[in-house]
């Protein structure tokens, strides 16, 4: 293939079978989690009990598949009675969910037992963590769900949807589904039937991906104006579904007991003020109620939006939806908890939320009232931070390279995005690649370094000359300044927004100390004095840190263990011989494998591949991917299926597992051009690799590929 070389600097451009994301069998989505169909086994899962994957019984009302020829459900072909109580798991393969935006699962589910209730016959779902402790449990039924958030069961015999959000703070889960009969009676129904399940960003493929503006479980609210009976507690506790939808509290109106003044009453509860951003903005809070009726002539219930600077009735609200039978946001039947998503104009810069309660009358008002919780108002973020598939339909070219300034890094985004740094222009750039477009332009303090994005809070940090990290939100703009021992060299994302930084505070860029930083909160935990490689990445899964030698002949190569609680970080494992001239890092999104790409090779006097580490012991190897002389740089999908490396020349796409080579794009650079870094889309589908051009590195080209596996 040839190159299409632009010269352009950058300062120059200033219902059942239809899954949201494309279905793979039994394994990871070009755009990281998981998605299948079963139709070709349940390949990575561990089934216990009567758990199968097939088509039968072929008695079962709405068929025994939602999508394809076949399910996986419980029950021995025919239905589940073994003579004795009997149960069984269905547990998925393990699913990185850290490098998802707003992670949920979806599934379609259909069953035929004694019982549509929890007693008998139970189906529950479970949110394994990695390390085998159950981190959620769901029991799914047809009225009164002990777990709403996973959605209520439709009727036997019907195939229906569940979606259950997950918590991606997790970083990697396994899904299991649990069926117990509890006895050994009526057992003679046909089972439990789950098809089509996947683990997604949240909505159907090229859905909003959302951020919180403001939000608030009532707990421990602040800024709230009330009057009349509106109170933030959990009374009376005999309401039907719960004074709460989650936690101890809600807000609610009454007075303990109800609402009964001895004559009419009303009152409004109105948030604080909320600013607002974005091109899409909604307001989503759950709704539980018991009222005099379920429609709009007595006890009413209005949400209303206000602008930020006025929550008074001096004039008309921006807009009101009144929730009952025939209102603008219909509820459903009393005593159950409920979700409600209004959407909002963002073009009003701000607004006032209100819930406003009228009794009309003085009449039948013994009820326990109206309760709200979990309130969130939300806008879009911008498309191009979206994890979602690459999508390739614009492109003139399946390859292409820009001339840009010079940097020391980039991060690839999905849908042919990346974020460049410019070391002579101190800007930070997010650049659509193919059409040499900028979608946003930041100046930096100084010259910026190391790039590293946390995906899941759309924050980027970037290491500087002096003794300060960048923080930049990509959302909002804003830029922080974390303050530092020294400067830092290398930086690592971890669990729960800590990231991690090497310090060049011994007078080289080789070793330094360590910093653990809340990258949420922008402030230094705690720095670790002490020899660090420069090099570091992270095993986020494993909780590890793994260090490499840079520009050291040996490159040593070192594991350590770190806690989250006691921040602590301890020595496990060290190899001196890691490699010769280490210059880049890069651990696998499910943690088991390191690639540390050495310019000399990993082991003498073969300088032409780079090992495949494993992660839980240093001395063993599963193999290596052949680069070529001289390795520069690696980088995994996200999905962990692809591993994306080079030499100082040419470009090399890998299966990561095996090792086969799958792709070599470009015809490879003059020798007086280097590759310094490549990188693989967050969509899954376009590699990139940077190279200083020249000796005088004054300028660089950037290029990005097709990959079709």
């Amino acid at each position: 293939m040839c190159r299409v070389i632009v010269s352009v600097l950058l300062a120059m451009l200033m219902e059942c079978s239809s899954l949201s994301i494309p279905k793979a069998e039994g394994q990871a989505t070009p755009s990281g989690g998981y998605a299948t169909g079963f139709e070709a086994g349940a390949p990575g899962w561990e089934l216990s009990g009567l758990w199968a994957v097939d088509a039968t019984p072929g008695s079962m009302p709405g068929g025994a598949a939602c999508g394809g020829a076949v399910s996986l459900n419980y029950n021995n072909g025919a239905g589940f009675n073994t003579g004795s109580a009997n149960q069984g798991d269905a547990i998925s393969p393990m699913v990185d969910v850290a490098s998802i935006s707003n992670p949920v699962l979806r599934f379609w589910c259909n069953y035929r037992t004694e019982t549509p209730a929890t007693s008998y016959d139970r189906r529950i779902l479970r949110v394994i963590h990695w390390d085998g402790s159950v981190a959620a449990s769901y029991t799914l039924a047809t009225t009164n769900p002990s777990s709403p958030d996973v959605d209520t069961c439709a009727a036997m015999g019907t195939w229906h949807q569940h979606t259950l959000a997950l918590d991606g703070t997790l970083e990697s889960i396994r899904i299991a589904f649990r069926f117990d009969t509890v006895d050994a009676i009526a057992n003679n129904f046909e089972g439990w039937f789950v098809d089509d399940v996947s683990v997604e960003g949240a909505g159907p493929a090229g859905a909003t991906p959302w951020i919180d503006l403001y939000a608030t479980d009532f707990e421990s609210a602040t800024g709230w104006y009330k009057t009349g009976l509106w109170a933030m507690d959990g009374t009376p506790s005999g309401m039907p579904g719960g004074a709460a939808h989650a936690g101890s509290s809600s807000l609610n109106y009454n007075n303990g007991s109800n609402y009964n003044t001895g004559s009419k009453n009303s009152g409004a509860a109105y948030s604080p003020p909320i600013a607002l951003a974005g091109t899409q903005v909604e307001l989503e809070f759950w709704c539980n109620y018991e009222t005099e009726t379920t429609g709009l002539s007595y006890d009413r219930r209005i949400v209303e939006i206000w602008p930020a600077t006025q929550s008074s009735v001096a004039r008309p609200p921006l807009a009101s939806y009144a929730l009952g039978t025939g209102g603008a946001a219909p509820c459903t039947g009393m005593g159950v908890w409920h979700k409600h998503v209004i959407p909002i104009d963002p073009s009003t810069g701000g607004i006032t939320v209100a819930f406003r309660f009228d009794t009309v009358d003085g009449l039948y008002n013994n009820y326990r009232g109206w309760f709200v919780d979990d309130f969130v108002v939300r806008r879009d973020v911008p498309a191009y931070l979206a994890d979602a598939p690459d999508d390739l339909s614009g492109l003139a070219a399946s390859e292409g390279a820009l001339i840009i300034g010079p940097s020391n890094d980039f991060v690839p985004l999905a849908d042919g995005h990346v974020i460049l740094g410019d070391r002579q222009a101190n800007t930070i750039t997010i650049l659509h690649v193919p059409t040499f477009t900028i979608r946003a332009s930041y100046a930096a303090p100084a010259a910026p370094g190391d790039l590293e994005y946390d995906a899941r809070n759309h924050l980027l940090y970037a290491t500087l000359p002096t003794s300060d990290l960048l923080r930049l939100d990509l959302v909002t703009g804003a830029q922080t300044l974390v303050p530092l021992a020294a400067p830092a060299m290398d930086l690592a994302i971890g669990n729960d927004g800590i990231v991690f930084a090497t310090l060049n505070d011994q007078g080289s860029e080789v070793r330094g100390s360590l910093a653990v930083i809340d990258g949420l909160g922008g402030a230094v935990l705690t720095t670790h004095i002490g020899s660090f490689d420069a090099l570091v990445a992270c095993d986020r899964p494993g909780n590890q840190l793994i260090t490499g030698g840079r520009g050291l002949s040996p490159s040593s190569l070192t594991r350590y263990s770190f806690d989250p609680a006691s921040l602590a970080v301890m020595k496990v494992q060290e190899r001196r011989d890691g490699g010769s001239n280490g210059v880049d890092l890069d651990v696998s999104p499910d943690g088991d494998h390191i690639a540390f790409a050495c310019g000399n090779g990993n082991v003498w006097p073969d300088p032409t591949t780079i090992w495949d580490f494993s992660s839980n012991d240093l001395s063993v190897a599963f193999g290596s991917w052949g680069t070529g002389a001289s390795p520069a740089s690696s980088d995994f999908s996200i999905d962990g299926v692809y591993l994306v490396a080079a030499n100082y020349g040419y470009v090399r796409v890998f299966r990561a597992a095996d090792h086969e080579l799958m792709a070599a794009p470009g015809a490879g650079l003059p020798s007086f051009d280097q590759i310094k870094s490549v990188g693989f889309s967050r969509g899954g589908r376009i590699v990139y690799a940077y190279s200083h051009l020249g000796t005088g590195e004054t300028n660089g080209l950037l290029e990005w590929f097709v990959f079709d596996p």
